[in-house]
């Protein structure tokens, strides 16, 4: 018994057939919506949720069922759109700011480890008098 649906992607109606009441079968009926109609995503599969009339995600076969025991069905799809992966890729762009701090404390570090380097010879001397100290302290 084939099941009818109405799924609303974007503003548009499109009416969709069910052989049975599986949401794996759903989805990918949808994505094959997406693919056909939306140009912007042909290449790449946005994620998506599931919701029906009453505005509950639809996320497994029995909720699915459910929704088929009223008439009409209608199903939205709501996209989910992913910002960390837009910021990522902005952040040089918008935050140039960023990258001249991170520069200079790469700049500062470097300086701070090159003058403990020239300053070796000091910190060896260091090191022999302090050992004398500790002599001194212990054959009185």
């Amino acid at each position: 018994m084939p099941y009818k649906a109405f799924v609303s992607i974007e503003k548009e109606m499109h009416e969709v057939t069910l052989v049975s009441l599986r949401l794996k079968r759903l989805k990918e009926k949808v994505i094959d919506l997406i693919n056909t109609t939306n140009s912007k995503t042909r290449y790449s599969i946005p994620h998506f949720k599931i919701v029906d009339s009453n505005g509950q995600y639809i996320t497994s076969n029995r909720e699915l069922r459910i929704t088929f025991k009223t008439k009409p069905v209608f199903f939205f799809i709501h996209f989910i759109y992913s910002l960390s992966l837009f910021l990522l890729n902005n952040d040089d762009e918008k935050y140039p700011e960023n990258e001249k701090k991170q520069d200079e404390f790469y700049n500062v570090v470097t300086h701070r480890s090159a003058e403990i380097d020239k300053d070796f010879s000091w910190n060896k001397a260091n090191k022999k008098a302090h050992e004398m100290v500790n002599e001194m302290i212990n054959n009185k």
